[in-house]
């Protein structure tokens, strides 16, 4: 499925900051990917959405914090906006995980 044409195992692998890794069981996989994509637009792209979830997360902050609004709006809207808002700072915090690694 991958189309690779080798695999090591190496118990004593280091990887690198611009490996791509995974866990399945107790296993750990780690797949180079130097010379594979371009980082700098990774890196371009990774901000880029960083930027959108960061407007969002501030449109739903403002919503939220309006009491008017918290206080009239039905109780399932709210909720729904309290757990979007949960989602875009676990994707946030994914996102700039990932921005980091590429450092």
């Amino acid at each position: 499925l991958a189309k690779v044409d080798d695999i090591t195992m190496d118990p004593g692998y280091a990887p690198s900051g611009t490996d791509a890794s995974a866990v399945m069981n107790d296993i750990e996989i780690f797949m180079p990917l130097k010379g594979l994509i371009d980082f700098d637009k990774e890196r371009a792209r990774l901000r880029s959405q960083i930027e959108k979830l960061d407007t969002e997360l501030n449109r739903l902050n403002g919503q939220l914090s309006n009491e008017d609004f918290v206080n009239k709006a039905p109780a399932e809207k709210v909720e729904s906006l309290r757990e979007r808002k949960v989602e875009i700072e676990s994707q946030s915090a994914t996102l700039n995980g990932n921005l980091e690694a590429l450092a």
